[in-house]
């Protein structure tokens, strides 16, 4: 019986020398508290607002009438899972996301999938700049699947049928 006691005191001990390190909230919120790298404030600001600009301009431009997509805003998403993530766009031909990295970066990750306006997308990232933040990523298993199994998994309320 003694040894369960001292057991039972042992994980307080292991916590306060070796802490398990755990996400404290939205890593974003952290980064635009900080104050203690103003250029690296500037730069995800303006990451953010070429991020939103760029979809806007999809949006705008380059989506169909009727065209199945999905899109969150993570900012303020209460899951503990997507500390890092700020937003996310999924068309049939487009993926476009912005997280907060670990090291306080914004970061934006995108790919693309026999996407009609591929060229154009590519010159706005020259345009913002975006080059160091947009980093192209392959989806698994593959494009289409990783769509189609967002569409059919995630929340209806994030499921959208564009209109002109």
């Amino acid at each position: 019986m003694k040894e369960l006691k001292e057991i039972q005191h042992v994980g307080p001990i292991l916590e306060a020398h070796f802490p398990l390190s755990r996400p404290r909230g939205k890593r974003w919120k952290t980064a635009q508290t900080r104050g203690s790298n103003p250029a690296q404030a500037r730069q995800n600001e303006c990451t953010e607002f070429a991020y939103h600009e760029v979809l806007n301009l999809v949006k705008m431009n380059y989506m169909q009438a009727g065209e199945v997509y999905f899109e969150k805003d993570f900012k303020h998403d209460k899951d503990p899972k997507n500390f890092l993530a700020m937003h996310s766009f999924l068309s049939l031909t487009f993926y476009w996301r912005l997280d907060c990295a670990a090291y306080y970066d914004y970061e934006i990750e995108f790919a693309f999938h026999e996407c009609p306006f591929e060229e154009e997308v590519r010159k706005l990232f020259r345009a913002f700049p975006l080059e160091r933040q947009a980093k192209e990523k392959v989806l698994q298993p593959n494009f289409k699947m990783f769509y189609r199994l967002c569409i059919e998994m995630m929340d209806p309320k994030f499921i959208f049928c564009f209109k002109r």
